[in-house]
């Protein structure tokens, strides 16, 4: 049942019993669709971290055939074991505006097994918990969690877009601590001091943003536009983005047109977070990558950070544009320059 699910959701013929989901090419949308499969089918309801942990059809199969009690679905947690093993210091990277943490699945792989690390995913992802109102919530909610993992400092934290800010939240929050915050990496968070946020515009404006995110995710350009969608009402542009979606492959005629519902309730809740977020004085320093090919909506301001940060901004530029440095073939440079990051402060 679970190699006919893999093959309907990846489009492949024949899957092994020990090939990986991930390596098979499931990325964030297909894993979100795979995990409600698993619990039409299976009536269980099984948390992200099991799909990290048994990645192949043997092991997830032995974990389906448990007794429901032994099943690992019993507490939802933010903190995601994206790969757990290795003797570094863990590496905490916080999901960007979708909620999902699925993107940093190249990034972990690129890294190399002796890198721990941990994804911090969004609350109301499975669209059963409200999302969470502010950044400041959200980071109190995280820095609870990882530090579950790892009690004491120094730590090493970061983020992607979004996710740059709630990182910088949560080291404010461990700084105030006492506790040392050895890397702060901000993945082409920029553009956030001055530019007008989409929550403060027409929910219209919202959508095609939500759809454009959709499109940055799969490569894929859905041609959504304000002129298409502004005369519908919400649930037809949904309904509408979720046909140009089905018609470029993206999801399939058996995926519920809900899941696009509460990946928007979840995209809607984040930004508002967002546009009520101003940083403050870091006492101590940024590591900041920046995408060599800027998205038109992200203002060149990395100087922003250097008002905030008194220990000085460390810059460095990652072939790609804004999506594209978190995914094969330029991921390799975004993990070869944190590597190098994370090796120096190792000889510290």
């Amino acid at each position: 049942m679970l190699a006919t699910l893999w093959a309907e959701l990846l489009k492949l013929e024949q899957i092994g019993r020990h090939d990986n989901f991930f390596e098979l090419g499931g990325h964030s949308f297909l894993t979100i669709r795979m995990l409600d499969a698993i619990r039409g089918h299976f009536q269980q309801k099984l948390p992200l971290s099991t799909l990290f942990r048994y990645p192949t059809i043997a092991q997830l199969a032995d974990v389906l055939d448990r007794p429901a009690s032994c099943t690992l679905s019993s507490c939802w947690s933010p903190l995601v074991e994206i790969q757990p093993n290795g003797c570094k210091r863990p590496l905490f990277f916080v999901h960007p505006i979708s909620g999902s943490i699925l993107c940093y699945t190249e990034l972990a792989r690129a890294l190399g097994p002796d890198q721990p690390f941990y994804g911090l995913q969004a609350r109301g992802l499975d669209g059963e918990q409200e999302p969470a109102a502010s950044i400041k919530e959200m980071a109190q909610q995280y820095l609870e969690a990882l530090q579950r993992v790892q009690p004491e400092g120094p730590y090493l934290l970061g983020g992607w877009s979004m996710g740059g800010l709630i990182a910088f939240e949560i080291a404010q929050r461990l700084r105030g601590q006492g506790q040392e915050v050895a890397l702060l990496a901000l993945v082409d968070s920029r553009g956030y001091f001055s530019r007008a946020c989409p929550a403060d515009e027409d929910d219209t404006t919202l959508m095609v943003s939500f759809a454009q995110e959709l499109e940055g995710y799969f490569a894929q350009n859905l041609a959504v536009s304000h002129a298409d969608i502004c005369h519908l009402r919400q649930e037809d542009q949904l309904r509408y983005i979720y046909e140009q979606a089905r018609s470029h492959g993206l999801v399939s005629r058996e995926t519920d047109p809900s899941l696009l519902h509460r990946l928007y309730r979840l995209y809607k809740a984040n930004m508002q977070a967002l546009s009520g977020y101003l940083p403050r004085a870091y006492p101590g320093k940024i590591t900041l990558f920046l995408s060599a090919e800027q998205r038109m909506d992200l203002l060149e301001a990395p100087e922003d950070w250097e008002s905030v940060a008194s220990g000085g901004v460390e810059r460095y530029v990652i072939p790609g544009n804004h999506f594209t440095l978190v995914r094969e073939p330029q991921v390799q440079h975004l993990s070869d320059q944190l590597k190098a990051c994370i090796d120096v402060l190792e000889r510290v």
